[in-house]
C-alpha cells in the first residue's frame, strides 16, 4: 500500500512556502511604491474630494471621478518615489533600480492618462480657463521631477523640502477640489493650508531626528539654516502653532472651513508633545515626536473631510 501522507504533507509545506514567497514579493513591491507615505497625498486628495459638499452646496458629486483622480494621485506618488529610489538607493542591484525604472515610468504614463481622462470629462464654470487642470497637471510633475531627478533634483535640499510641503500637501487638495466642483478659488489655496503646516511639521520632525546625520553627509536642510536649539524649540513650536492658527483663519476669514473643523484641536495634546520633545533634542525622542505628528496631520484631514461632509446635511435640510 502507498502511503500519500508524507507527499500530502510535503505538497503543502510548498504551497506553504509558495505562500509566503508571494506575500514576501508583494510586501516588497508595497514597500518600493512608498506605501506608508500614501497618507501625506491620500488624506489631502480626500480633503479636496470633500471640500465641495461644505463651498459648493448644491453641487452634484461624481463618483468615478473621485475615484479617478484618487488611483491617479497614488500612482503618481508611487511612480516619482520608485523613480527616486532607482535614482538614489546605492544599495540596490542594477537589477532592481532597472525595474525600479521601468516600473516608475509605467505607473507615471498612466497618471497621465487618468489625467487626459479627467480633463475630457470636466465640466469647468463660466469663465475658468479651460486648459486649467492640464496645468495643475504638468505643474505637479514638473515639481516631482523637480524634486527626484538627476542632476536637477532638490530633495535633499532647502527647496526640495518646500516642493514637498506644497506638492503633497497643497496640490491634491487642489486638483480634487477643481475635478468636482470645475473650478479653483482663494477658499480652496485657504482651507489647503492648515493640511500644508501638518505636512511641513511632520517633514520637519524628520529633519530634526536627522540632522546629524545630515551635517556629516553635507547636505543642507531648511534645518541647517538655523541654529540647532532655534531650529527646535521656537521653529518647531511656530509651524506647530500655523496648524490651528491656519484653521481659525480658514474658518473665520472666507469661511473656507466649517467650524467643525475645529474638532482637529483634539490633537493639541500630541503638539505639547512635539513641543516639549523638541525642547530637549533628543533623537531617540524625536522619532517618537515623528509619530506624534503624523497622527496630527492625520486628526488634522479626518476633520476637515468629516467637517466638509456637514454639508450634505444642509442640502437635506434644504
Amino acid at each position: 500500500m502507498i502511503d500519500y501522507s508524507y507527499k500530502l504533507v510535503t505538497a503543502g509545506t510548498d504551497r506553504s512556502g509558495e505562500e509566503k514567497i508571494k506575500s514576501s514579493s508583494f510586501l516588497t513591491l508595497l514597500h518600493y511604491t512608498g506605501v506608508k507615505y500614501w497618507p501625506f497625498s491620500l488624506l489631502p486628495a480626500l480633503v479636496g474630494t470633500t471640500l465641495p459638499f461644505w463651498l459648493n452646496k448644491g453641487f452634484t458629486f461624481n463618483w468615478l471621478t473621485a475615484v479617478e483622480f484618487i488611483l491617479a494621485t497614488v500612482l503618481f506618488q508611487s511612480g516619482f518615489f520608485m523613480l527616486q529610489k532607482g535614482f538614489n538607493d546605492s544599495t540596490a542591484s542594477k537589477k532592481i533600480k532597472y525595474q525600479l525604472l521601468v516600473a516608475g515610468c509605467i505607473c507615471l504614463v498612466a497618471t497621465v492618462l487618468l489625467v487626459l481622462h479627467l480633463n475630457s470629462k470636466l465640466y469647468l464654470n463660466p469663465g475658468v480657463y479651460q486648459h486649467i487642470f492640464l496645468l495643475f497637471g504638468f505643474a505637479s510633475f514638473f515639481l516631482g521631477v523637480l524634486f527626484i531627478l538627476p542632476p536637477i533634483r532638490r530633495s535633499k535640499n532647502v527647496i526640495g523640502d518646500y516642493i514637498y510641503c506644497v506638492g503633497i500637501g497643497m496640490m491634491p487638495v487642489l486638483g480634487a477640489y477643481l475635478v468636482q466642483a470645475g473650478d479653483l478659488h482663494r477658499t480652496v489655496y485657504l482651507a489647503s493650508f492648515p493640511i500644508v503646516f501638518s505636512t511641513a511639521l511632520w517633514l520637519w520632525i524628520s529633519r530634526l531626528a536627522s540632522r546629524a546625520e545630515d551635517e556629516k553627509k553635507g547636505r543642507t536642510t531648511i534645518i541647517t539654516l538655523f541654529p540647532s536649539q532655534f531650529s527646535a524649540r521656537y521653529l518647531t513650536l511656530l509651524i506647530t502653532v500655523g496648524i490651528y492658527a491656519s484653521i481659525i483663519i480658514a474658518i473665520v476669514g472666507r469661511s473656507s472651513l466649517s467650524p467643525f473643523a475645529l474638532i482637529a484641536f483634539v490633537s493639541i495634546g500630541f503638539a505639547y508633545k512635539i513641543i516639549h520633545i523638541s525642547l530637549n533634542e533628543d533623537k531617540n525622542e524625536m522619532l517618537i515626536a515623528q509619530k506624534l505628528a503624523f497622527r496630527i496631520h492625520l486628526i488634522t484631514s479626518a476633520a476637515i473631510i468629516l467637517s466638509s461632509l456637514t454639508g450634505i446635511i444642509g442640502l437635506v435640510m434644504i
